[in-house]
């Protein structure tokens, strides 16, 4: 996932998950940290939205996110065309410190 992930190929990156789900696999953060990074990554941008969506599901499954699930979301943020998002990113990373959720490493 993660070579589909950092060239912001996010449909193959949920066909790999839909065929994971088929073979009875369930996501974990590292799939749907996948999911967000491709969203970030994409380069036609725009998809700031669509990985806040990802993330907030991560977050409703019981998935806790990890700093790479966060960091994924700041940069997708990031990347959003005209750097309209700028205030959504400093609101995701006071979110990541208010929850405790530091450097994995």
């Amino acid at each position: 996932l993660t070579p589909f992930a950092d060239k912001g190929k996010w449909k193959s990156v949920l066909e790999v998950i839909q065929e994971m789900r088929a073979e009875g696999l369930e996501p974990n953060e590292f799939t749907c940290t996948c999911v967000i990074t491709a969203l970030a990554n994409n380069p036609e941008g725009g998809l700031a939205d669509a990985a806040e969506e990802a993330f907030e599901q991560m977050r409703s499954t019981g998935i806790r996110p990890t700093t790479m699930s966060y960091t994924a979301l700041i940069t997708a943020m990031a990347n959003a065309h005209g750097g309209k998002k700028w205030k959504d990113a400093e609101r995701i990373f006071q979110e990541m410190v208010a929850e405790g959720t530091g450097l994995d490493g």
